[in-house]
């Protein structure tokens, strides 16, 4: 059984994990099982496309274009970057960005 099972569980029909850092994670329903960086706000995961933000946000294009630590957080085997945000104004913002005005 890997780690990572050991540590999944089922919290309202979404996954709990650890990141590195240990704390638990909830997994948004924005998550590309095909992205390669994770975004981290409060205790909510989104796993997107580095492409797709760098080309919508001139904020994630500036922050991306910035040399990385060797050593990173790591969540799933993407980098993952912990924001300060809430979570639900994240996901807004993901939403817009992937999906346009509703």
């Amino acid at each position: 059984m890997s780690s990572e099972t050991d540590c999944s569980t089922v919290v309202l029909g979404k996954r709990l994990r650890q990141d590195d850092t240990g704390d638990n994670l909830i997994r948004s329903h924005m998550w590309f099982e095909d992205g390669n960086i994770v975004l981290i706000a409060e205790n909510v995961a989104f796993k997107l496309h580095r492409g797709v933000l760098a080309r919508q946000s001139p904020i994630f294009e500036d922050m991306f274009s910035v040399p990385q630590p060797t050593v990173q957080d790591q969540f799933e085997n993407c980098p993952a970057v912990h924001l300060h945000d809430l979570a639900s104004d994240l996901e807004n913002f993901i939403e817009v960005l992937y999906d346009g005005f509703k």
